[in-house]
Protein backbone atom coordinates (compact mmCIF):
# COMPACT_ATOMS: atom_id res chain seq x y z
CA UNK A 1 0.00 0.00 0.00
CA UNK A 2 1.49 3.71 -0.93
CA UNK A 3 -0.33 6.87 0.27
CA UNK A 4 -1.82 9.00 -2.51
CA UNK A 5 0.75 11.14 -3.60
CA UNK A 6 0.41 14.90 -2.56
CA UNK A 7 1.60 17.67 -4.69
CA UNK A 8 3.55 19.02 -1.89
CA UNK A 9 6.67 17.12 -0.17
CA UNK A 10 8.09 17.97 3.26
CA UNK A 11 11.26 20.29 3.41
CA UNK A 12 13.00 22.05 6.16
CA UNK A 13 14.64 24.96 5.52
CA UNK A 14 17.05 24.40 8.49
CA UNK A 15 18.02 21.19 7.79
CA UNK A 16 18.70 22.05 3.82
CA UNK A 17 20.66 24.87 5.28
CA UNK A 18 22.95 22.62 8.15
CA UNK A 19 23.28 19.25 6.31
CA UNK A 20 26.99 18.97 6.15
CA UNK A 21 26.74 16.93 2.25
CA UNK A 22 25.02 19.93 1.13
CA UNK A 23 27.12 22.48 2.32
CA UNK A 24 30.13 21.21 1.38
CA UNK A 25 28.73 21.49 -2.32
CA UNK A 26 28.40 24.73 -4.30
CA UNK A 27 25.37 26.88 -4.75
CA UNK A 28 24.70 25.56 -8.64
CA UNK A 29 25.35 21.62 -7.34
CA UNK A 30 22.54 22.58 -4.57
CA UNK A 31 20.50 24.28 -7.06
CA UNK A 32 20.57 20.70 -9.38
CA UNK A 33 20.36 18.78 -6.24
CA UNK A 34 16.64 20.50 -5.60
CA UNK A 35 15.78 19.86 -9.36
CA UNK A 36 16.33 16.34 -9.06
CA UNK A 37 14.25 16.20 -5.97
CA UNK A 38 11.52 17.46 -7.63
CA UNK A 39 11.28 14.99 -10.31
CA UNK A 40 12.06 12.19 -7.77
CA UNK A 41 9.03 13.43 -6.15
CA UNK A 42 6.72 12.65 -8.83
CA UNK A 43 8.41 8.98 -9.59
CA UNK A 44 7.56 5.66 -8.53
CA UNK A 45 9.10 3.94 -6.30
CA UNK A 46 9.22 7.40 -4.65
CA UNK A 47 12.64 9.22 -4.10
CA UNK A 48 14.07 7.52 -7.57
CA UNK A 49 15.64 9.78 -10.43
CA UNK A 50 13.53 8.05 -12.99
CA UNK A 51 10.79 9.37 -15.53
CA UNK A 52 8.01 6.75 -16.28
CA UNK A 53 9.41 4.06 -14.14
CA UNK A 54 13.09 4.59 -16.82
CA UNK A 55 16.35 6.17 -15.88
CA UNK A 56 17.30 9.59 -17.28
CA UNK A 57 20.74 10.05 -18.62
CA UNK A 58 22.99 13.32 -18.44
CA UNK A 59 21.72 14.62 -21.45
CA UNK A 60 17.76 14.23 -20.61
CA UNK A 61 18.77 15.79 -16.89
CA UNK A 62 20.23 18.90 -17.82
CA UNK A 63 17.75 19.63 -20.38
CA UNK A 64 14.92 18.57 -17.29
CA UNK A 65 17.41 21.43 -15.16
CA UNK A 66 17.91 23.71 -18.16
CA UNK A 67 21.58 23.80 -18.03
CA UNK A 68 24.38 22.89 -20.31
CA UNK A 69 25.11 18.92 -21.11
CA UNK A 70 28.54 19.78 -19.30
CA UNK A 71 27.73 21.44 -16.19
CA UNK A 72 25.24 18.87 -15.18
CA UNK A 73 28.28 15.97 -15.37
CA UNK A 74 30.56 18.37 -13.18
CA UNK A 75 27.42 18.87 -10.60
CA UNK A 76 26.29 15.37 -10.35
CA UNK A 77 30.17 14.89 -9.96
CA UNK A 78 30.41 17.11 -6.71
CA UNK A 79 27.26 16.28 -5.59
CA UNK A 80 27.84 12.38 -5.79
CA UNK A 81 31.43 13.03 -4.70
CA UNK A 82 30.47 15.05 -1.06
CA UNK A 83 27.74 12.00 -0.63
CA UNK A 84 24.80 14.00 -1.08
CA UNK A 85 22.61 11.25 -3.36
CA UNK A 86 23.02 6.83 -3.10
CA UNK A 87 22.78 4.58 -6.32
CA UNK A 88 20.78 1.18 -6.36
CA UNK A 89 22.64 -1.99 -7.33
CA UNK A 90 21.67 -0.73 -11.44
CA UNK A 91 22.94 2.96 -10.89
CA UNK A 92 19.52 4.77 -10.40
CA UNK A 93 20.33 7.33 -8.49
CA UNK A 94 18.02 7.60 -5.30
CA UNK A 95 17.62 10.13 -2.08
CA UNK A 96 18.23 8.54 1.23
CA UNK A 97 15.86 11.29 2.96
CA UNK A 98 13.23 10.89 0.31
CA UNK A 99 12.94 7.24 0.68
CA UNK A 100 12.83 7.26 4.37
CA UNK A 101 10.15 9.45 5.28
CA UNK A 102 8.02 7.40 2.54
CA UNK A 103 8.35 4.90 4.31
CA UNK A 104 7.25 6.26 7.10
CA UNK A 105 4.70 7.75 5.46
CA UNK A 106 3.04 4.32 4.34
CA UNK A 107 3.77 2.67 8.13
CA UNK A 108 1.99 5.30 9.58
CA UNK A 109 -0.89 5.21 7.13
CA UNK A 110 -1.41 1.61 7.73
CA UNK A 111 -1.26 2.46 11.96
CA UNK A 112 -4.09 5.26 11.53
CA UNK A 113 -6.04 2.81 9.48
CA UNK A 114 -5.97 0.67 12.56
CA UNK A 115 -6.80 3.81 15.13
CA UNK A 116 -2.75 4.26 15.69
CA UNK A 117 0.13 2.34 16.64
CA UNK A 118 -0.50 -1.25 17.90
CA UNK A 119 2.46 -1.80 19.89
CA UNK A 120 0.92 1.34 22.29
CA UNK A 121 -0.15 0.26 25.80
CA UNK A 122 -3.80 -0.05 25.86
CA UNK A 123 -3.98 -1.22 21.74
CA UNK A 124 -5.01 0.76 18.73
CA UNK A 125 -6.16 4.50 19.45
CA UNK A 126 -10.32 5.24 18.89
CA UNK A 127 -11.28 6.67 15.56
CA UNK A 128 -12.98 9.91 15.53
CA UNK A 129 -16.41 9.12 13.74
CA UNK A 130 -14.76 6.23 11.61
CA UNK A 131 -12.30 8.49 10.64
CA UNK A 132 -8.28 8.50 10.54
CA UNK A 133 -6.86 11.51 12.25
CA UNK A 134 -4.75 13.61 10.32
CA UNK A 135 -1.34 13.39 10.95
CA UNK A 136 1.01 16.27 12.48
CA UNK A 137 4.82 15.93 10.63
CA UNK A 138 7.10 14.17 12.44
CA UNK A 139 9.41 16.10 14.43
CA UNK A 140 12.76 16.48 13.53
CA UNK A 141 15.71 14.60 14.92
CA UNK A 142 18.65 16.32 13.46
CA UNK A 143 22.63 15.12 15.07
CA UNK A 144 22.98 17.82 17.10
CA UNK A 145 19.71 17.75 18.88
CA UNK A 146 19.88 13.95 18.95
CA UNK A 147 23.44 14.41 21.31
CA UNK A 148 21.52 17.19 23.31
CA UNK A 149 22.63 20.22 21.64
CA UNK A 150 21.45 23.23 20.00
CA UNK A 151 21.97 24.70 16.86
CA UNK A 152 23.71 27.50 18.63
CA UNK A 153 25.84 24.62 20.49
CA UNK A 154 29.46 25.41 19.83
CA UNK A 155 30.29 21.46 19.18
CA UNK A 156 27.01 22.19 16.37
CA UNK A 157 28.31 25.26 15.12
CA UNK A 158 31.99 23.24 14.24
CA UNK A 159 30.60 20.05 12.62
CA UNK A 160 28.57 22.46 10.70
CA UNK A 161 29.84 25.56 9.24
CA UNK A 162 33.53 24.54 10.84
CA UNK A 163 33.50 21.35 8.67
CA UNK A 164 32.36 23.49 5.61
CA UNK A 165 34.64 26.33 6.67
CA UNK A 166 37.55 23.76 6.35
CA UNK A 167 36.53 21.82 3.43
CA UNK A 168 36.19 24.82 1.44
CA UNK A 169 40.16 25.82 2.71
CA UNK A 170 41.63 22.52 1.97
CA UNK A 171 39.59 21.00 -0.81
CA UNK A 172 39.00 17.59 1.11
CA UNK A 173 36.37 15.83 1.15
CA UNK A 174 33.43 15.29 4.48
CA UNK A 175 35.25 11.95 6.00
CA UNK A 176 38.74 13.66 5.60
CA UNK A 177 37.95 16.50 7.60
CA UNK A 178 35.64 15.01 10.19
CA UNK A 179 38.50 13.18 11.09
CA UNK A 180 40.89 15.93 11.20
CA UNK A 181 38.39 17.95 13.38
CA UNK A 182 38.50 15.02 15.52
CA UNK A 183 42.24 14.52 15.98
CA UNK A 184 41.81 18.67 16.72
CA UNK A 185 39.04 18.11 19.10
CA UNK A 186 41.19 15.67 21.28
CA UNK A 187 44.12 17.59 21.11
CA UNK A 188 42.26 20.86 22.47
CA UNK A 189 40.77 18.96 25.32
CA UNK A 190 37.26 18.70 23.17
CA UNK A 191 37.02 22.41 23.41
CA UNK A 192 34.85 22.93 20.07
CA UNK A 193 35.04 27.00 20.53
CA UNK A 194 38.92 26.32 20.46
CA UNK A 195 38.94 24.67 17.30
CA UNK A 196 36.38 26.39 15.43
CA UNK A 197 38.35 29.91 16.03
CA UNK A 198 41.28 28.45 14.77
CA UNK A 199 39.45 27.13 11.60
CA UNK A 200 37.74 30.40 11.24
CA UNK A 201 41.38 32.31 11.78
CA UNK A 202 42.80 30.76 8.98
CA UNK A 203 39.98 31.23 6.85
CA UNK A 204 40.38 35.22 7.94
CA UNK A 205 44.42 35.24 7.66
CA UNK A 206 44.01 33.08 4.43
CA UNK A 207 46.76 30.65 5.55
CA UNK A 208 48.60 28.46 2.74
CA UNK A 209 48.50 25.11 4.69
CA UNK A 210 45.28 25.57 7.16
CA UNK A 211 45.59 21.89 8.36
CA UNK A 212 49.10 22.46 9.50
CA UNK A 213 48.40 25.60 10.56
CA UNK A 214 46.05 24.35 12.94
CA UNK A 215 47.98 21.72 14.25
CA UNK A 216 50.60 23.45 15.07
CA UNK A 217 48.67 25.70 17.48
CA UNK A 218 47.54 22.80 19.18
CA UNK A 219 50.50 21.57 19.77
CA UNK A 220 51.04 24.79 21.87
CA UNK A 221 51.35 25.17 25.66
CA UNK A 222 48.13 27.60 25.45
CA UNK A 223 46.23 23.95 23.81
CA UNK A 224 45.99 26.03 20.74
CA UNK A 225 43.64 28.80 22.01
CA UNK A 226 43.85 31.64 19.30
CA UNK A 227 46.15 35.22 19.95
CA UNK A 228 44.41 38.11 20.73
CA UNK A 229 44.91 40.47 17.80
CA UNK A 230 47.41 42.78 19.74
CA UNK A 231 50.14 39.67 20.23
CA UNK A 232 49.31 38.71 16.48
CA UNK A 233 50.04 41.90 15.47
CA UNK A 234 53.28 41.64 17.35
CA UNK A 235 54.40 38.61 16.07
CA UNK A 236 53.84 39.50 12.70
CA UNK A 237 55.82 43.21 12.92
CA UNK A 238 58.48 41.03 15.31
CA UNK A 239 58.68 38.69 12.13
CA UNK A 240 58.89 40.99 9.50
CA UNK A 241 61.77 42.97 11.18
CA UNK A 242 63.64 39.77 11.60
CA UNK A 243 63.63 38.90 8.02
CA UNK A 244 65.97 41.66 7.80
CA UNK A 245 68.80 40.34 9.95
CA UNK A 246 68.69 36.47 7.96
CA UNK A 247 66.23 33.65 7.85
CA UNK A 248 63.78 33.78 9.95
CA UNK A 249 63.12 31.95 13.76
CA UNK A 250 60.82 30.73 15.80
CA UNK A 251 59.08 33.65 17.03
CA UNK A 252 59.23 32.68 20.72
CA UNK A 253 62.88 32.79 20.55
CA UNK A 254 62.92 36.23 18.86
CA UNK A 255 60.77 37.92 21.52
CA UNK A 256 63.16 36.61 24.08
CA UNK A 257 66.39 38.27 21.87
CA UNK A 258 64.00 41.31 21.89
CA UNK A 259 63.92 41.47 25.79
CA UNK A 260 67.53 41.60 26.06
CA UNK A 261 68.86 43.28 23.03
CA UNK A 262 67.32 45.51 20.61
CA UNK A 263 66.96 43.48 17.03
CA UNK A 264 69.26 44.57 14.64
CA UNK A 265 67.40 45.85 11.72
CA UNK A 266 70.44 45.82 9.18
CA UNK A 267 74.23 44.00 9.42
CA UNK A 268 76.59 45.91 10.28
CA UNK A 269 79.59 44.06 8.71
Amino acid sequence: MKPVKQPWMKFYPADWRSEPTLRLCSIAARGLWAEMMCVMHDAEPYGSLLVNGKRIDKKQLSGLAGITEKDCTALLIELEGNGVFSRDDDGTIYSRRMRRDHAKAIKDKENGRGGGNPRLKGGVNPQDKGVDKAQKPEARTSEARASGASASDPRSRLFRDGLAKLASLTGKGPDACRSFVGKCLKAAGDDAVTVLGLIEDAERNQVVDPSGWIAARLKGPDHGKPKSPVIQAADNLIAKLAEFDGPARDLDDIRGDARQDPPRLLSHG
